[in-house]
């Protein structure tokens, strides 16, 4: 297994907002936000074409789409209609313990999410996974490496993460790995509802400082 690569950036996002979170996203209303996803789409179709010609025999990846809409996620939940009694401590000879009730299913809005206090899941084009947590947003579709060493997902990441924040208020990014090293932890501060701040503040404390720049990261 490999380690991904995440960005953290702040947010000035209300309930309110969620709903027409992904029109905001649309192309058509930030032309900025659509030509770096597309630089990303590229990039990622150029390593998958690489990749085959390298590796035939393996499965091919599927190719990542510049256009597809930014779309809300919608978690699906479960709940126990008919939960059975506790069974009796002792069962009389053949008697059957009680089976579980049919389970009904139902779809949860962007704002009952958020008033839960969980994330909030919108994908888009080039495969983008955006996490929206109350006060942070977290999202990357490449593995650390990747990040590292190739300059066009480089340059498509970080203008990905230039161009979000300008659409939902945020000035800059923290990136982590995402995996069991301690910079990951950093984002459990976002879920827990911590803002930039704290999570620059929580990855100081347990990491250290950051890397000056991204070519000194070993």
């Amino acid at each position: 297994m490999g380690v991904d690569f995440k960005a953290i950036i702040g947010h000035n996002l209300t309930a309110a907002k969620l709903p027409s979170l992904p029109i905001c996203l649309d192309a058509d209303v930030a032309p900025g936000l659509a030509r770096a996803v597309a630089l990303l789409a590229r990039a990622d179709n150029r390593l998958n074409a690489e990749t085959r010609q390298a590796y035939p025999g393996l499965a091919p990846y599927p190719w990542a789409k510049e256009n597809d809409a930014w779309v809300y996620v919608e978690p699906r939940h479960g709940v126990n209609l008919l939960a059975p009694p506790p069974p009796p401590p002792k069962l009389a000879p053949g008697e059957r313990r009680p089976t579980s009730g049919p389970t009904a299913w139902r779809l949860f809005s962007a704002e009952e999410m958020w008033s839960g206090g969980y994330p909030i899941e919108y994908f888009g084009p080039a495969d983008l996974r955006l996490d929206v947590h109350r006060h942070c947003c977290v999202f990357g579709i490449v593995r650390w490496y990747t990040f590292l060493a190739e300059q066009d997902f480089q340059y498509a990441m970080r203008l990905t993460a230039y161009e979000l924040g300008q659409i939902i208020g945020s000035s800059r990014a923290v990136y982590v790995l995402d995996s069991t090293f301690l910079p990951a932890s950093g984002r459990s501060v976002a879920w827990e509802g911590g803002d930039l701040d704290a999570v620059s503040a929580y990855l100081q404390e347990q990491c250290g400082p950051p890397a000056p720049t991204i070519a000194t990261i070993e």
